[in-house]
């Protein structure tokens, strides 16, 4: 899923892994975090550069094991030339 808005998108992926940590320097955190943190599969996440929410969605994962599935979310900041 991307998001585009004044510059910044917003990527969310996700990634099996064998024990649910993601190898160092991979960043990221266990679809469980981020069910608990959303009371669901839904919730907002605050972009680092504008303080704007985003709407996540974790809909996409939810056959997926909570505890193995490791979810990255990034934001890149796009300039205009």
């Amino acid at each position: 899923m991307d998001r585009h808005a004044g510059g910044i998108t917003m990527k969310v992926s996700a990634y099996v892994t064998p024990d649910g940590h993601p190898p160092p320097d991979f960043g990221g955190l266990p679809l469980a975090f981020f069910r608990k943190r959303f009371s669901g599969d839904e919730g907002e996440i605050t972009d680092p550069f504008s303080g704007a929410k985003h709407h996540v969605s974790l809909k996409e994962w939810a056959n997926t094991n909570p505890d193995t599935t490791v979810i990255v979310i990034s934001f890149v900041h796009t300039y205009d030339r």
